[in-house]
């Protein structure tokens, strides 16, 4: 996987097994690059998987990663034996996705909310958007 092997020596490489961990939690988990570095240093499941590692590599190298990966053809023979083993276990992956559930206020408009929202209601309210209530407030 890697050519630096000069008599200037390098960059020390990093274990092709957490990176290729790495992909596997970024598939599974619909994560970009960046989102990546920051759920492995935040998230201790993640963590766990890749048996606790002493360096997390930054998102530039899980691309550069990905990306020799797919110029040497490797990717899709670690993806088939990935494949093949959770199917000799009888296994399915459901992937899942990390996301931010925040409340946002908007502007309600003039109209109250049980006035209909069709495409000629007098109101600035937004036509796409529903209700929420968190504690007294909506």
């Amino acid at each position: 996987m890697y050519e630096n092997r000069s008599e200037r020596g390098g960059r020390p490489n990093i274990d092709e097994v957490l990176m290729v961990k790495l992909l596997v939690l970024q598939q599974w988990h619909g994560l970009s690059d960046p989102e990546l570095e920051k759920q492995v240093t935040d998230r201790i499941s993640f963590r766990k998987f890749l048996v606790f590692p002493a360096v997390i590599p930054d998102f530039t190298t899980v691309w550069y990663f990905r990306e020799r990966l797919a110029k040497t053809g490797k990717d899709r023979a670690i993806w088939e034996e990935l494949q093949r083993q959770l199917d000799s276990m009888g296994l399915k992956v459901k992937c899942g996705v990390v996301q931010d559930a925040t409340f946002i206020t908007s502007d309600p408009g003039h109209a109250k909310a049980d006035t209909p929202r069709g495409d000629e209601a007098k109101t600035r309210r937004s036509k796409d958007g529903t209700w929420a209530k968190k504690g007294s407030k909506s």
